[in-house]
């Protein structure tokens, strides 16, 4: 499948995060085990609160 474009916040895709849209929903960038996504998500969730 592909992809559907969204408008990203502050957060920019890398090779080893997610993005979290302003839509909420995670996209994955690459292959990652899923420890490393719910730490990385639980990070970007904490600093957008600080804003």
């Amino acid at each position: 499948g592909q992809w559907r474009k969204v408008e990203q916040t502050k957060f920019q895709p890398t090779r080893h995060a997610p993005v979290l849209s302003q839509d909420g929903v995670i996209y994955i960038i690459g292959g990652i085990n899923s420890q490393q996504i719910l730490d990385t998500v639980q990070v970007l969730k904490l600093d957008d609160l600080k804003d």
